[in-house]
């Protein structure tokens, strides 16, 4: 039976099989290099969205906790507790006119409050301002 390689030198036959296991050798090295930073790469952006979603979170809920003692605050003002109570024209609802789209009044938590006969509500509809 013939070999597949021809009859070569003792020298490079050496030099062939060195070669190819060098290669292989190589080729091994680099795929788990690159493995090892992928996981390193993957880890580390895992923490830093981690890490910005923790300072959003924290950001929303300062926020949250601001605008609630800005609503105390004002609920606490004798003049916002006037304006809302009384009727006075910036804080009246206007029912809509005939052929305008309005609001389903089912669907809202909200109800006109009738405006004082002494100060007539504020219109500001289209027709009003001109």
């Amino acid at each position: 039976m013939k070999s597949p390689i021809p009859n070569l030198s003792l020298l490079w036959r050496i030099l062939l099989s060195t070669s190819i296991a060098i290669t292989i050798l190589f080729a091994a090295m680099g795929w788990i290099l690159q493995d090892q930073f992928l996981r390193l790469a993957s880890f580390g952006f895992q923490e830093e969205v981690r890490a910005g979603f923790q300072a959003y979170d924290s950001l929303w809920k300062a926020r949250a906790d601001q605008l609630a003692s800005v609503g105390q605050v004002l609920s606490r003002m004798p003049d916002v507790r006037a304006a809302f109570g009384t009727g006075d024209p910036p804080s009246t609802i206007l029912p809509p006119k005939s052929g305008t789209k309005s609001l389903n009044p089912e669907r809202c938590s909200w109800s006109p409050t009738p405006a004082d006969e002494s100060s007539p509500p504020l219109d500001l509809s289209p027709a009003a301002r001109s």
